[in-house]
């Protein structure tokens, strides 16, 4: 198996609900499932149109 990575649980109304750490191997488990990469994505945010939004700002990526 991969190793996991966290994704995002999506809803219809396009708001985070959950944060998992997923496998790709296992993805097909989870549809509304979106790989969050480098982003410090929470619960409550928004996902539109292929991008992450807190409070209508584009989440960026977590830097060191």
């Amino acid at each position: 198996m991969d190793t996991p990575m966290n994704y995002a649980l999506v809803g219809e109304d396009g708001v985070v609900f959950n944060i998992i750490w997923l496998c790709g191997e296992n993805r097909s488990d989870f549809p509304n499932a979106v790989c969050v990469c480098d982003r410090p994505v929470a619960v409550g945010d928004c996902y539109v149109d292929g991008v992450f939004l807190r409070d209508g700002a584009v989440v960026p990526v977590y830097e060191e």
